[in-house]
């Protein structure tokens, strides 16, 4: 069975965490399965951006929100049935059938849905994706919020450290806030295999955000990061919160915020980090609600519902323009996608900057099928592909509201 590069690379990045991994095939589309330090399994469902038109861009998601939605149990892959890949400096991988991975509710299946992973958001920011996998299976240093404190923090401080650290980056805000260690933070913990940091003594303030500092010694965890020490008055989480939209309701003023990013370094987390940074935010603003997005790609919002948060519906998907040189997608205006069908399939509501851009529409059909190139004109076909924009559909976002008030 043939696995796509771009999977090939997302399993070596586990597997150089320690981390037994397997990839296979559900519903035409690669999944890969990583047996976690806590003995469960995660799956991830690598997407590449490659469709050629809106149109195509519409079906390709369509096909992987049903896979998703029709997810079934992956049965368990156990360490000693893995055999060690090319290359591969620690764990292990293999590959399961597409057999395997329609199994029927085997009692150590892998349960859940599959993070989704976007090659140009891989291709951009692959240290801190590689980060966040990790982390997602068990592979990150645990900080308790209660030896953080919460400041105030500009948006070129905050914008800064989230370029670094969310798939988005920075966004355009009213309220940032930083948190910030109150001691240095070091030491490792071998026996769950994750690192784990402890309190130290205080120390002199460091910079806002500068990169940890690395200790002497041969340890390293496994995406390549030593054992690391955060100094005192280091930041190692950012907030960004809007401004207030207002609104008469029962004759009384309304000011609802939304909560618009959040993140910390990718290999930290911080253990009541986001309520730590909620409640401060609350004090600080006194809100009527506050409402928030959790992105479909990566999250199902749970976090949300932990701190109180209702579900309150969903945001549309929205299509991109993608710039396969450098690996930049740009949000498209409804007016602006030509040979789109259906209101649903892009999302005039998103307060992203749009691009009004030109489109034709290429020959799509499935069944159509390019004559070979003679061996000269093959490099030059490459470059022409790369320089020819694709497109892409994510998968929209669910909305999530706190409401603080009795309006």
């Amino acid at each position: 069975m043939k696995i796509s590069a771009f999977a090939e690379e997302i399993s070596k990045a586990l597997v150089s965490g320690g981390l037994d991994t397997g990839m296979g095939e559900y519903n035409g589309l690669p999944v890969i399965t990583a047996c976690c330090r806590d003995g469960k399994q995660a799956a991830f469902m690598p997407v590449d951006p490659a469709s050629a038109s809106p149109e195509e861009a519409v079906r390709d998601s369509e096909k992987v929100l049903a896979a998703i939605r029709t997810y079934r149990d992956i049965p368990r892959m156990e360490s000693n049935d893995m055999t060690q890949s090319p290359g591969h400096e620690y764990g292990h991988s293999r590959y399961i059938s597409a057999g395997d991975m329609a199994g029927t509710g085997h009692p150590d299946a892998v349960t859940g849905r599959p993070v989704i992973i976007v090659r140009d958001m891989w291709e951009r920011r692959k240290e801190m994706m590689t980060a966040r996998i990790l982390a997602h299976c068990g592979i990150f240093r645990p900080v308790f919020a209660r030896n953080c404190e919460v400041r105030r923090i500009d948006r070129a401080t905050a914008n800064s450290f989230l370029e670094n650290t969310h798939s988005y980056g920075g966004a355009s805000c009213r309220y940032c806030y930083g948190l910030f260690a109150k001691h240095t933070l070091s030491g490792i913990t071998e026996n769950t295999g994750q690192r784990r940091i402890a309190n130290g003594s205080p120390a002199g303030h460091g910079q806002t955000h500068a990169p940890a500092t690395r200790t002497a010694g041969p340890e390293t965890d496994g995406y390549g990061q030593s054992d690391m020490q955060y100094q005192a008055g280091q930041m190692i989480a950012a907030a960004e919160f809007s401004n207030a939209r207002k609104w008469i309701k029962g004759g009384r003023g309304i000011r609802s915020y939304e909560w618009i990013r959040y993140a910390s370094l990718p290999y930290l987390r911080i253990s009541g980090g986001m309520g730590k940074i909620l409640k401060h935010f609350i004090q600080d603003v006194c809100p009527d609600d506050i409402m928030s997005y959790a992105d479909l790609e990566w999250s199902d919002g749970q976090v949300y519902r932990q701190l109180g948060f209702d579900e309150e519906g969903t945001r549309a998907p929205v299509m991109f323009s993608i710039d396969r040189r450098i690996w930049i997608r740009t949000a498209l205006n409804c007016h602006s996608v030509l040979n789109l069908r259906k209101p649903s399939d892009c999302n005039p509501g998103n307060r992203q900057s749009y691009c009004q851009l030109e489109h034709t529409q290429p020959d799509c059909h499935p069944e159509h099928t390019q004559p070979a190139l003679p061996p000269g004109q093959e490099q030059r076909a490459m470059e022409s592909e790369r320089n020819t924009p694709t497109y892409y559909r994510n998968f929209g976002s669910l909305k999530f509201r706190l409401k603080l008030t009795g309006y």
